[in-house]
């Protein structure tokens, strides 16, 4: 096996002339929470996946968004798909005429999910044929010379042709991959986060398996060489019974990294630099990705290339409140500046107060923020965000003030109100009345700052309202969720009545019944025999009815 390091060397591109395109870089801010998962290439620009929620915590199916070689927005649609809520950190890949793959797994919150969607879209967006599959888990997806597309579930892989429908599935193990490419002829690669690397013919023969010392990131079929990017930073390739024939260190910044073949050369892509190879893996070039030391490690986690731009896309946090990121370098090093030019602070908490709403406590707050323009231009444009709070699995709660054509000069404020703010609840016997609320600044050229930054501020509320002014004498249970083999029932005071608690499956059927004695503070219900899912609990007592949905999780 050869060993051999990568240079930084002047960067070189053969085939193609390179058209000259100027780098961007830009925030999509919608919403308090939104995050860019994938892109891939198609004629003309690029396309994103990406997913927001709602002030009112309510989660997108997800967005496919188009754009062009510029950034501008060239076209936007959702994924085809009605009863279940999203679409979970799908894979996008290209087809040999451009159109290109949409697959993830179809998700419900409450439920789970038991199927994925494949989606093959044109460069407007418009779908050519949709199909679900009945997988609860698909990982990656990779796409023939002749159009036939492997997936990689959570069994092992299914094989469909190139409108979609299904050839065949079989097990693979380990059956999880986090990556999967063909090969030449009916051969498959697979690769798993762990390092277990293996190929399999398209009749579920496992022909050679191996395993690396090192997480493997990326794994590709490349001009006749089976090669593997892991975390480590190892270039490596393989020969037929994957036993290693050349070795290659390019260096830190590869936990994300990923492998394009671009033209006739291939881009080995990471965060902090991209190495270019020829046919014969002799390094031709290199591309400073961050030069200026502005993003973390492992910020952006994919990554696509048309022309001369190489993009990068991310779910950047400011403030911890994530925002889509898309930024572009140029082939020939050439990227766009990134600068600090929006600070926020909080001038005053003007209002307090909680509600109580099922034995949870919800304070809330209104307060003032200022925005301050710390750039050379005016800013236009600027989001305040405030994030309350993360529910089960999918709810989050929050809200977002944009402010367009604010034309804020360089070094102005803008004092901004921020009303009925929800901070996260907590139940009546642990509510501590020094609550904190945090609020961050987005605008489209300042999304991530490395260190603390200044459009992030944090207070400190003082809530001053007794238990006793929470209408205490309402029963309102907190109730354990998800449950297992019991549910917890705790109550705000001990039960004046009987309580009648009947549990309910999602079609309606009695699967449980109990009853809670007068002078209860609380309870634990056993049900060892309920199966996982989704049920309703109804508790009845002198007149008043309390309903709660309830997840069964097994551990």
């Amino acid at each position: 096996m050869v060993h051999r390091y990568a240079s930084l060397l002047p960067v070189v591109f053969f085939g193609q002339a390179l058209r000259a395109q100027m780098p961007f870089e830009f925030a999509d801010q919608r919403t308090f929470h939104v995050g860019y998962t994938d892109c891939v290439a198609f004629p003309g620009g690029f396309a994103i996946w990406g997913w927001s929620f709602d002030d009112n915590g309510n989660s997108s199916s997800g967005f496919l968004r188009g754009i062009g070689m510029d950034g501008s927005a060239l076209w936007e649609t959702m994924p085809q798909q009605t009863e279940f809520e999203y679409l979970t950190e799908p894979t996008l890949t290209a087809f040999s005429d451009g159109t290109f793959l949409i697959a993830g797994g179809l998700f419900y919150c409450d439920v789970g999910g038991m199927y994925f969607l494949a989606e093959r879209r044109d460069a407007t967006g418009n779908v050519i044929w949709s199909r679900t599959h009945s997988f609860s888990y698909m990982s990656d997806a990779d796409i023939n010379a002749g159009d036939s597309i492997a997936y990689s579930t959570d069994s092992g892989i299914l094989l469909t042709d190139a409108q979609g429908d299904s050839l065949t599935s079989f097990d693979t193990e380990p059956a999880y991959s986090n990556s999967i490419a063909w090969e030449s002829g009916p051969v498959l690669l697979t690769a798993s986060w762990g390092g277990q690397m293996a190929r399999w013919a398209s009749d579920g023969i496992q022909l050679a398996s191996t395993t690396l010392s090192d997480n493997i990131t990326d794994l590709v079929f490349w001009q006749g060489h089976r090669l593997v990017l892991t975390s480590g930073g190892w270039l490596t390739a393989f020969n037929d019974d994957l036993q290693p024939v050349d070795n290659i260190y390019l260096g830190e910044g590869f936990g994300f990294g990923r492998l394009l073949p671009h033209e006739d050369q291939l881009l080995v892509v990471g965060n902090e630099s991209t190495f270019t190879f020829d046919s014969a893996l002799i390094q031709v070039g290199s591309i400073p990705m961050d030069p200026g030391g502005e993003f973390p490690a492992d910020l952006f986690g994919s990554f696509a290339a048309r022309d001369s731009l190489l993009l990068m896309i991310a779910t950047a946090p400011t403030g911890g409140r994530p925002a889509g990121l898309a930024r572009t370098v140029s082939l020939t090093g050439v990227h766009a500046a990134h600068a600090e030019n929006v600070s926020i602070g909080i001038v005053s908490i003007d209002d307090t107060g909680v509600e109580l709403q099922n034995g949870l406590v919800y304070p809330q707050v209104d307060l003032t923020a200022r925005i301050t323009n710390l750039s050379s231009v005016p800013l236009e444009n600027v989001m305040v965000c405030h994030f309350g709070y993360v529910g089960y699995m999918c709810d989050m709660n929050g809200t977002s003030v944009l402010i367009e054509d604010a034309d804020l000069a360089p070094g102005d404020s803008l004092d901004v109100p921020m009303n009925g703010l929800v901070l996260a609840p907590t139940p009546i016997q642990g509510f501590n009345p020094l609550r904190p609320v945090c609020l961050s600044a987005l605008s489209p050229n300042n999304l991530y700052d490395r260190g603390p930054s200044d459009n992030y501020s944090c207070d400190t509320v003082q809530f001053p309202i007794g238990l006793a002014e929470m209408g205490m004498d309402a029963f309102g249970p907190v109730v354990g969720n998800p449950f297992d083999q019991r549910v917890p029932m705790f109550f705000n005071t001990p039960t004046k009545v009987p309580l009648h608690a009947t549990l309910y499956d999602a079609t309606g059927r009695t699967i449980a019944t109990t009853t809670i004695a007068t002078g209860s503070d609380r309870t634990s219900w056993e049900l060892p025999n309920v199966q996982d899912g989704v049920y309703i609990l109804r508790l009845e007592g002198s007149g008043t009815c309390i309903t709660r949905t309830l997840i069964r999780q097994g551990r």
